[in-house]
Parts: C-alpha cells; sequence; structure tokens
C-alpha cells in the first residue's frame, strides 16, 4: 500500500507540474480552460481536457498499477481522444470518440422500457445533437451546422466505414410567430448499419445464415411544442440485399401544466428489426405511460408535495420462431415532499422479477445554513415473496455535506449493504474536498475523493484539477 501511495503522490506531481507548464503559455493569448482527472483503484485511469472560444481536446488513458517489485512511472494505453472545432454557434466538427442523441439515438433505441412519475417528453430540441465523448473504441467523424431552422448533421467512421454506422440528418424548424423559436420540425433520416454474420449453429436461428452486409435505415421524425403539449412522431425501416424489408413506428406525448403532468410513448415494430448498431431488436410492441400531481403547499413557491404514477408493458419476440414471445409488465409510484428544512420521498417499483422499494430523506440545513444531511435506503423483494425475511439488495447511505468554509468545501457518505438477511453487511466511506480559488494566473478547481470498504481492505480514490485563464 505504501508503494502505491507513492506512485499515486508521483502521478499527482506529474500531474500539477503539466499543468503549470502548459498554462501560461495560451493564457497571454485567449481565454481558455485546462482540467485533468486521475482515478486510482486496480488501474489509473487519467483524462485531461483543454479548451478555447473555438476549440475543445480530451484525452482518457489507462495504466495497471504499478506492483509494489516493480514500481514506476506507469505504462499508460490510451483510451479515447476527442477535437472539437467549433468557430461559430452554428458549426462544430468532431474528431474521435462522440456521442449522438436525437433522433439518430432514439433510431439506435427505438422501444423505451418505461418512463419516469415525473417525466417530461422532449419536443422540439434545441441543443447539439453529436457531442464529445469519453467512451472508448469510436473513432468517428462528424459535422453539425445547426440554426434556429435549419440544421444539417453527417457522421460516419473513416477508419472502419463499413463496419460501424454512419448517417445524415436534416432538420427543418416551423415557427409559428415572427422571430420566435420553433413549434414544429421535420427531421429526415438515412444510415448504413453493419449486421456482422451470424456464427450461431443451430436450427432455430434468428435469421437465416447471411454474410457480412449493410442495412440502408432510413426514418423521419415530426416533433412539436404547442403550449403545454409537446411530442414526437418518428418512422424507420429496414432495406437489405440479404433480408425482407421491415418497419417499426414509435411516438410520445406528453402534457405539463403547472399542478398536472402526464406522459405516454409507443413502439411497433416488425420482428427481427436491426438498429443502427447492427443488433436485433427484441422488443416487437411496447408502451408505457405516467401521470404526476404537484401541490403547492403555503410556506413559499418551492414547498410543494407531488405524487405520480407509472406502468409500461412490453412484448418480446422470439427470435427463432414468427410466433412466441413474452409479454412483459412493469410500474411503481412515488410520494414526494419538498420543504425549506426537509426533503423526503417514498417510491416504489415491480416487474416481472422483483419489487424495490426506496426512500430518501433531505436536510438542507442541519442545524447550520452551511451544513447538510442526505439519508437514503433502498430494499427488494422477489415478485412471489413478498416478506419481511425474504429480502435482498438492501443499502443505506448517509452523507453529509458542508457549505463552502472560505475556498473550501467537502461531503462524507457512509453506504452499507446487504446482498440478504444473513450475509455480511458491505462497508463503504467517501470523503471528497472542493477547493475553490483564484491566484493572479487562474481560477482554480481541485477536486479530489477517496473512498473505502474497510472489512475488504480495498481503497481507491480521484482527483481532478481545472484552470481557467482569463
Amino acid at each position: 500500500m505504501k508503494n502505491h501511495l507513492t506512485a499515486v503522490i508521483a502521478l499527482y506531481s506529474c500531474i500539477l507540474l503539466q499543468g503549470t507548464i502548459q498554462s501560461p503559455l495560451l493564457a497571454e493569448s485567449f481565454p481558455f480552460s485546462l482540467a485533468q482527472a486521475a482515478s486510482f483503484d486496480d488501474t489509473i485511469s487519467y483524462q485531461v481536457t483543454a479548451e478555447t472560444p473555438i476549440m475543445g481536446y480530451r484525452f482518457s488513458s489507462r495504466a495497471p498499477m504499478p506492483q509494489p517489485s516493480h514500481l514506476g512511472f506507469p505504462d499508460f494505453t490510451a483510451r479515447s481522444w476527442t477535437v472539437e472545432f467549433a468557430p461559430n454557434d452554428e458549426l462544430s466538427i468532431l474528431a474521435g470518440s462522440i456521442s449522438w442523441s436525437g433522433l439518430p439515438a432514439r433510431i439506435a433505441s427505438p422501444a423505451r422500457s418505461g418512463l419516469s412519475p415525473f417525466a417530461s417528453i422532449a419536443g422540439v430540441r434545441a441543443g447539439a445533437t453529436i457531442r464529445p465523448s469519453w467512451a472508448a473504441g469510436r473513432e468517428y467523424f462528424g459535422i453539425e451546422w445547426k440554426t434556429t431552422y435549419l440544421s444539417l448533421i453527417s457522421f460516419a467512421s473513416p477508419t472502419a466505414p463499413l463496419e460501424k454506422p454512419a448517417w445524415i440528418q436534416c432538420t427543418l424548424g416551423i415557427p409559428f410567430k415572427k422571430d420566435s423559436r420553433p413549434a414544429l420540425s421535420l427531421s429526415f433520416f438515412s444510415a448504413l448499419a453493419h449486421r456482422a454474420a451470424s456464427a450461431d449453429d443451430s436450427w432455430f436461428l434468428p435469421e437465416p445464415s447471411l454474410p457480412d452486409r449493410s442495412i440502408l435505415i432510413p426514418g423521419a421524425e415530426l416533433a412539436f411544442d404547442l403550449g403545454s403539449f409537446s411530442g414526437n412522431l418518428a418512422g424507420m425501416a429496414n432495406f437489405g440485399s440479404f433480408s425482407p424489408q421491415k418497419f417499426a413506428l414509435t411516438g410520445d406525448l406528453g402534457y405539463a401544466g403547472k399542478v398536472f403532468r402526464a406522459g405516454a410513448s409507443y413502439f411497433l415494430g416488425d420482428p427481427s428489426l436491426i438498429t443502427l448498431d447492427g443488433t436485433i431488436l427484441t422488443i416487437r410492441q411496447s408502451g408505457c405511460a405516467s401521470c404526476s400531481i404537484r401541490l403547492p403547499l403555503p410556506g413559499g413557491p418551492s414547498e410543494d408535495i407531488a405524487a405520480g404514477v407509472t406502468f409500461a408493458v412490453k412484448r418480446t419476440s422470439n427470435l427463432s420462431m414468427s410466433e412466441g414471445g413474452k409479454t412483459l409488465f412493469s410500474g411503481g409510484g412515488e410520494l414526494k415532499a419538498t420543504l425549506t428544512h426537509l426533503r423526503a420521498s417514498v417510491k416504489g417499483d415491480r416487474d416481472d422479477d422483483a419489487t424495490k422499494i426506496s426512500a430518501k430523506l433531505g436536510f438542507p440545513t442541519l442545524f447550520t445554513p452551511d451544513l447538510a444531511l442526505d439519508l437514503a435506503g433502498s430494499v427488494s423483494f422477489p415478485r412471489s415473496q413478498f416478506s419481511p425475511g425474504t429480502w435482498s439488495d438492501g443499502s443505506a447511505s448517509a452523507k453529509l455535506k458542508t457549505g463552502r468554509i472560505g475556498p473550501l468545501s467537502g461531503d462524507l457518505q457512509g453506504i452499507f449493504t446487504k446482498a440478504k438477511p444473513d450475509s455480511p453487511m458491505g462497508i463503504e466511506c467517501i470523503a471528497l474536498f472542493n477547493l475553490s480559488f483564484t491566484d493572479a494566473l487562474a481560477n482554480w478547481t481541485v477536486i479530489g475523493t477517496l473512498s473505502g470498504k474497510p472489512l475488504k481492505s480495498e481503497c481507491k480514490g480521484t482527483l481532478s484539477i481545472r484552470a481557467d485563464f482569463p
């Protein structure tokens, strides 16, 4: 353990040295930010982010923890990188690890698993569709040009154009009033997904044995924001040389008022539909709905009590036969209260496997405005054995948070877990500190965490440093 701490201190010193050497060179020309983070357990993970008004860069790497007998500087291996060039608010060019949202994410996962009791339904999306990501193995190139009423997006993998998804999207926004944000948007989407040859050896294959091939996936979406109502309707299809045509339809509808809120989602698709990442969707039909009510309390605008329920049903496909599958149900509810000096919630969820009950209790001001306490707990029961002696996966946690005292604030948390009533208890302690200060060079933020499991003699930690240069 002593040698591990030596390696940790050495790496921390390198991080600090790198930040202090590189930062003044750019601070004299234009504002920029430099952030670096390292985490330590069985491996050492290192991340660095540099941002200017027009460019951004992020890089992550990982190395095994040096052994006591071979102590030295860790041998890091690159995991992901991203470069973003955004000369203005309309144009963004990204290369490296990229994530996507909006319609492409809907094409990749068209069937919702459910809605939370207090869910909000997305209508016309205003944010960026492609963003930098820390995920490994995602070497892509993307361009997004976006104005108030028109956007064009292109996305592909130059290193593996036939093995990873590639798509383009065009969105037109339609306002109902001059110079207002769009109330309607119409998006057109076209993608190529790669489907690998099946290596299964069985008489009951999910599809006939076919070679590697590309699947054309066209799609379209109509989204709207009309006062308290919002929603979207999207359709997609599969076209390929070796498989029949397949179609799918998915949509959301939501209402958000001051007191009452409701939402619903539905999906219907042909069996063995292929998604954007080249996998076969096992759900052929699904639907979910939620509603909630919020009642203000006389204590002030921030005090209220709210209750909500949710329900979901889905029909799975039997991939080896044209008929069959299962119908699965799930649902739950939540009750929560928000007061000036107290926040509390109780939530229950049930599906075909188990029932889970969780509760949270928070004190925003514990004796003093600079001290807060959060308590939480959860427990699960088998669906057919709901009794005190059959619970599993029980957990409880307590977090004490301090307000900022000068440049320093922090958290102290304890987590207690038990897999079964007669299993040993697991204990984890987590400490966090946040140090913020300003000197003549930059605005500095240093965040560190240290967590340990005393019963298992395990310990891990993280340290992140951010400098914002004027």
